[in-house]
């Protein structure tokens, strides 16, 4: 018997060994990524161009990424040349895990990457706190700006089950149990405004020079050149006047 559990012992400190073989190289990265993500300075700001051009997918010119900065899915994040993401911003990409749960999934005719794809274009800024969740994909057209605390969410949690609105959803992460999730991918098209604390929902599709007021909730398209805002958004007038005639400009 005494050899017994000393060979259960001994299995015991091999499993826990192997346990750790296998997770220290996970620790020691997310101990660097934790040093980079906080290094103070400019010279934080270099280390993180450097460090994220070999985690991400791609990193253009004269990229900033600020201090506190987490990326969630590195390989499937791109960002494109004289971008700014901003203090504390999070940014999750990649295919979720939803065989075992009922999903709804939003067609977005504009979006032309693969799901769980983020793309982040030129001259970009995403200011501080914003919040991207990108694993229905999530794709941000040059010059767009998104002001502090937006939410670009391609997957969301759904209330109750679809097929069955009587089925009890739970949203605990913690117990095992068959979720309600809507999925759709979000396209932001060149030279588009989000206010401050608004939430693009799965499926959303802002075209070119539109801009969302301060707070809204976005579902659906957003017609080029428009001003939308409330919850839901609605139109509101156009962004931009029309072109004068060429008299008017002249003076005749």
């Amino acid at each position: 018997m005494d050899k017994i559990r000393a060979i259960a012992r001994r299995f015991k400190t091999l499993r826990i060994a192997a346990h750790i073989v296998l997770f220290l190289p996970r620790e020691l990265s997310a101990w660097v990524e934790a040093l980079v993500r906080h290094w103070p300075g400019a010279l934080g700001f270099v280390i993180r161009r450097l460090y994220y051009r070999v985690r991400l997918k791609h990193v253009g010119r004269n990229v900033l990424i600020s201090p506190g900065v987490r990326f969630f899915g590195h390989r499937y994040i791109s960002i494109g040349d004289d971008t700014h993401v901003d203090l504390d911003c999070i940014i999750l990409a990649g295919l979720a895990t939803l065989d075992e749960h009922e999903v709804r999934r939003l067609p977005n005719p504009y979006f032309t990457l693969s799901e769980g794809e983020v793309s982040i274009g030129r001259g970009v800024h995403v200011a501080p706190g914003c919040h991207i969740s990108g694993h229905g994909g999530v794709q941000i057209g040059d010059y767009c700006g998104c002001t502090a605390g937006t939410r670009i969410l391609s997957l969301t949690s759904h209330y109750a089950g679809f097929a069955d609105g009587s089925r009890r959803v739970l949203f605990t992460t913690r117990v095992r149990s068959r979720r309600a999730y809507l999925i759709g991918p979000v396209v932001l098209e060149e030279n588009v405004g989000v206010a401050l604390n608004s939430v693009l929902l799965p499926g959303a599709a802002l075209r070119a020079d539109s801009f969302v007021a301060i707070g809204s909730v976005v579902r659906g398209e957003v017609p080029p050149n428009t001003i939308v805002g409330g919850n839901p958004a609605v139109p509101l007038r156009p962004r931009f006047a029309p072109p004068a005639p060429d008299s008017e400009r002249s003076g005749t």
